[in-house]
């Protein structure tokens, strides 16, 4: 983080700031130290100290000017005596980093037992797991319906702040389609989400299609009453007669 000495235009005569004017911030130090400022007059002097927008992705900087009064006095002796205020003759600058990510999940129907129909719908609910780490924000729609033209459906997109496992599940709703059994249980995608320290966060879905499939069976079931009767000629029935029949599927 690079920072930038200055004099203020108004200052009286009698200030001259060092050749070298910048100073950068590291990890190893992250307090700097410029040359010194040489006074050849008493007087009141004022400074600025801002730091250079050096574009990391994902930080915010602080570029307000910082300012640092110097009061010089003359002790009569061929000596100044300079007192900063603050006393420390230091100013601060706070540097703040987010990044962001974000990832689409998607749930697929599977349809067995007979033909989709335009009116066939089935729907999904997207729900974060309650163990999650703060960091994971679900879209403001968390629904979303499969039809015959668009059995595959995709939520909006979930937004994460931060790195860390999150767990999503999609469930499917038990509607009232007829003969249709549902696959009401909760499907889970895990996604692991790791920070590039460029402001960005790359979210990984396991399985990595980000994708459940949700089965449906349709079931159709009816009856039917067969009968059969018995016509007897050439004499008359008695108490004794009795004529039995089988029912049996054609092959």
């Amino acid at each position: 983080f690079e920072f930038t000495l200055a004099a203020d235009p108004e200052n009286p005569e009698g200030a001259e700031l060092p050749e070298k004017t910048t100073a950068t911030a590291t990890k190893d130090e992250q307090t700097v130290t410029f040359d010194k400022i040489r006074f050849t007059k008493a007087g009141e002097y004022t400074f600025t100290i801002t730091e250079t927008d050096g574009g990391l992705g994902g930080v915010t900087y602080d570029s307000e000017p910082k300012t640092i009064k110097v009061t010089v006095t003359d002790n009569l002796d061929g000596t100044l005596t300079a007192v900063a205020d603050p006393n420390n003759a230091t100013v601060t600058a706070k540097n703040t980093y987010a990044a962001e990510g974000e990832i689409s999940l998607h749930a697929a129907k599977e349809f067995t037992g007979r033909d989709w129909t335009e009116d066939d719908n089935f729907e999904f609910t997207l729900a974060a797991d309650p163990e999650n780490p703060e960091g994971a924000e679900l879209p403001e729609k968390t629904t979303a319906t499969a039809t015959k033209d668009e059995q595959t459906v995709t939520f909006d997109k979930i937004r994460f702040t931060k790195a860390g496992t999150y767990k999503f599940t999609i469930t499917e709703t038990k509607g009232d389609l007829e003969n249709v059994a549902y696959d009401t249980a909760p499907k889970t995608i895990t996604v692991t989400v790791t920070d590039n320290n460029d402001g960005t966060l790359t979210a990984v879905p396991t399985p990595d299609t980000a994708t459940v499939t949700a089965h449906n069976v349709y079931n159709a079931s009816g009856e039917i009453s067969l009968g059969a009767e018995k016509v007897l000629t050439g004499r008359d029935w008695t108490e004794n007669d009795k004529f039995e029949f089988t029912l049996a599927a054609d092959k």
